[in-house]
């Protein structure tokens, strides 16, 4: 499912701050797109800057929201749910390769409208996912807990355009043995791997720090393969938690989603040094800040030996 997010974007670290207390108050956008998706979640808000730090932000419901297929023309207009700056849009069908421009406004407000647009990228598969190896990582202090490290090589297929760039997600479902040896799930719910360590490829594979998985720059690759490791917390019952598949979500990312997305994650890495220098947040929206773009994404899964 594709999501449309509208949220506030973080400042620069609280060392440094350049600017001088004029900022007017403006929407705040973090919208993206995917043909995956069956329900548009848009969140919408408003912030002024007061310094680096603090920021009042309100999340109205009286916003008009809309996204329009440019070939087409044809128009979708979200509607308000009851969850604060959140506006459902049921209707939308999101397609590879064509152009949406999205527009939002207040009325009876002083904020000027935003307006961005994107053009949702073709996807590009996995050509193949081979095992490295998989370590169990035993927890010292529980005599009855265990852990998981995967290390597995990703060949990337045949991209459609250039320049490429992409997100990887890696996640297990939660399973767990009955007492006769059958696989129970215990929910439908994927559990995504946060932990991420790359022992080839590392030039162009970046960790996102506040988001799942890891986003990959193609022309930095050599040979559209890269090496990566991943593990469970070592919280994992012994003879009762098993991890029996793998899946491997690539999402074909546009280039805004992934300057963007690698700008905040930076952001956060330089806020919690006092030392480092303040990052800039990718901003394609005009009239306000934030993002829209988008992604196109094949999921694979792979049986666990």
């Amino acid at each position: 499912m594709f999501t449309l997010g509208l949220c506030v974007v973080s400042c620069t670290p609280e060392e440094v701050d350049f600017r001088n207390g004029t900022e007017s108050e403006k929407i705040v956008i973090e919208s993206v797109l995917s043909p995956s998706a069956d329900i548009n979640i848009t969140k919408l808000s408003t912030s002024v800057v007061i310094n680096a730090e603090v920021q009042d932000i309100e999340h109205p419901f009286d916003a008009a929201v809309m996204i329009r297929n440019v070939g087409t023309g044809d128009n979708n207009m979200s509607s308000p749910s009851d969850i604060n700056g959140c506006y459902l849009d049921e209707f939308s069908n999101i397609v590879e390769g064509n152009t949406y421009e999205l527009t939002a406004s207040i009325p009876d407000s002083e904020l000027r409208d935003v307006f961005a647009s994107t053009t949702v990228p073709f996807r590009t598969d996995i050509e193949n996912i081979e095992i490295v190896e998989i370590d169990t990582i035993y927890n010292v202090d529980l005599v009855d807990r265990y852990g998981l490290r995967f290390t597995y090589e990703i060949t990337i297929g045949d991209v459609v355009q250039q320049p490429a760039f992409f997100r990887l997600i890696t996640s297990r479902n939660d399973v767990f043995l009955d007492g006769s040896g059958n696989q129970i799930t215990r929910s439908l719910d994927k559990i995504p791997f946060n932990n991420f360590d790359f022992v080839h490829g590392a030039n162009a594979c970046h960790d996102l720090e506040h988001r799942d998985g890891v986003l990959i720059n193609h022309s930095k690759l050599s040979d559209s393969k890269f090496t990566i490791s991943f593990y469970t917390d070592d919280d994992l019952r012994i003879g009762t938690d098993v991890v029996p598949n793998l899946f491997f979500e690539l999402q074909t990312v546009e280039e805004d989603f992934y300057h963007y997305f690698l700008s905040t994650s930076r952001q956060l890495k330089a806020h919690a040094n006092g030392s480092s220098q303040p990052v800039s947040a990718f901003n394609n929206v005009t009239n306000g800040l934030g993002v829209f773009t988008s992604y196109s994404e094949t999921i694979d899964t792979v049986q666990v030996q």
